[in-house]
C-alpha cells in the first residue's frame, strides 16, 4: 500500500519509467484508459498512474462527475487487474483547488476512513482557476458589462446543497481560469487587478499555497500554471523588425507577468518554501510542451532553483490528454532538473513506495 516520507525512500532502485499524471475520457482527455494504458506499454512505461479531474460543481464541463467518478475508480481497478503483468497502475486523482469533495489517500490495511474501493493511490493537487471575491454591485457590473469566456460568476445563494463545505461556494465573486486563454487574463487583469498583474500572480500562488495544508495531495500540479500563455505570440503583438531576409515582421511574445520581479519570486518563493515544508512533490509538468504552448515545462527554471534551495523534491509527469504523448518532453524536464542541480527524482513504484531514482 502507499507509503511516503522520508521513511520509505529507497535510493538506487533500478529506473522506473513512471508518469501520474493521465487524463481520458473520464473528463477532457481524448482517449480512453485502456488505449492510455496499451499506449504506455509500447512506450515501456512500468507504471501508469491516471489522474481524472475531480467534481468541481462551480464548473462541470472538464471535470469527472460524481456519478462517473465512482465508475472511473472502478474501470483503473478492473484495468490494474487485468494489465497487471505487463504494467503497474494506480488510480489517482487530480484534486482541484474548488473540488467539492474531500480525497481519501489508500495506506495501510484498515487505516483509511473510507471504504478502500473508494480510496485513491495518490493525488495531485491542481489550482486551474482563482477566485476573485466581489460585491454584489461590482458582480452586477460585471454581468451586465460583459465578460469572456474562462470566466463563472458566483453569487450567494448558489452554493450545491450536496458539497460539503457549502460555506467555501456560497460567496459572491468570479472565478477565473489562469489557463483557458490569454483574453481571460489580460480581461481579469484589467476588470479584477486594476492593470496589477502581480497582484494576480500573488492570489494565484497563495491558493496554491494552501495544498501544503491538505495531506491528501501529495503532489504539487503543474505550480506555474497561471504562465502558460507567456510565450504566445499576440496578434497585435510587438514587431521589433523584420526576419534576416527582409521577408516579413518579427513578433514577439507579450509576457503577462514579469517573472523576475521581487513580487513575482516573493509570492512564488513563499508558496515553494510553504509546500517544500510541508513535504510536497513538485512535477516538473511537460503538458504545455506536448499542446505547443510552452517550449520549457511548468515550472520554470528560476522556480526549480528555488524548489532545490528549499530542499524540495520532485517528479516528472507529462499531464498527458492524448495517447502517444505519455513521455512527451520527458528528456528535456530530465536535462533542465540536472542542470538546475537535482541529483534525484521521485516516483511511485510498482510496489506503492515512493522512491528516489537518480537523475
Amino acid at each position: 500500500m502507499m507509503k511516503s516520507g522520508t521513511s520509505s525512500v529507497q535510493v538506487g532502485s533500478p529506473a522506473i519509467k513512471a508518469n501520474l499524471h493521465t487524463h481520458t475520457t473520464w473528463c477532457d482527455g481524448k482517449n480512453t484508459a485502456e488505449e492510455m494504458v496499451r499506449s504506455a506499454i509500447e512506450s515501456g512505461f512500468n507504471v501508469l498512474g491516471f489522474s481524472g479531474h475531480s467534481y468541481t460543481s462551480f464548473d462541470e464541463s472538464y471535470c469527472m462527475s460524481r456519478e462517473n467518478t465512482e465508475i472511473y475508480r472502478q474501470e483503473i481497478r478492473r484495468l490494474a487487474d487485468v494489465y497487471r503483468d505487463r504494467i503497474t497502475i494506480f488510480c489517482g486523482i487530480e484534486q482541484d483547488l474548488f473540488a467539492d469533495d474531500p480525497v481519501t489517500i489508500r495506506t495501510a490495511p484498515g487505516e483509511a476512513s473510507v471504504p478502500v474501493e473508494r480510496a485513491y493511490d495518490y493525488a495531485i493537487g491542481s489550482v486551474h482557476a482563482v477566485f476573485k471575491e466581489c460585491s454584489p454591485s461590482q458582480l452586477e457590473s460585471i454581468r451586465s458589462e460583459g465578460y469572456p469566456s474562462g470566466v463563472i460568476l458566483a453569487e450567494p445563494g448558489n452554493a450545491d446543497p450536496e458539497v460539503q463545505d457549502a460555506a467555501k461556494d456560497d460567496r459572491c465573486g468570479v472565478y477565473y481560469y489562469v489557463d483557458w486563454e490569454k483574453e481571460t487574463m489580460h480581461w481579469a487583469i484589467d476588470r479584477l487587478y486594476g492593470g496589477d498583474s502581480l497582484a494576480l500572480a500573488e492570489d494565484y500562488f497563495a491558493s496554491v499555497a494552501q495544498f501544503a495544508d491538505d495531506p491528501a495531495c501529495q503532489i504539487v500540479g503543474h505550480f506555474d500554471l497561471l504562465t502558460k500563455f507567456e510565450e504566445q505570440v499576440a496578434e497585435n503583438g510587438d514587431v521589433v523588425g523584420v526576419d534576416g531576409r527582409g521577408n516579413g515582421e518579427i513578433r514577439v511574445p507579450e509576457p503577462l507577468f514579469d517573472a523576475r520581479h521581487p513580487r513575482y519570486l516573493d509570492a512564488a518563493g513563499n508558496a515553494i518554501f510553504a509546500l517544500a515544508g510541508a513535504h510536497k512533490i513538485f512535477e516538473i509538468n511537460t503538458g504545455a510542451m506536448a499542446k505547443g504552448y510552452r517550449t520549457e515545462p511548468y515550472p520554470g527554471g528560476r522556480l526549480l532553483e528555488l524548489i532545490l534551495q528549499a530542499g524540495g523534491r520532485i517528479t516528472v509527469n507529462s499531464d498527458c490528454h492524448a495517447a502517444g504523448k505519455l513521455d512527451y518532453g520527458f528528456a528535456e524536464a530530465f536535462d533542465l532538473a540536472r542542470g538546475i542541480g537535482f541529483t534525484e527524482y521521485w516516483v511511485l513504484g510498482p510496489d506503492g513506495v515512493w522512491t528516489a531514482q537518480a537523475l
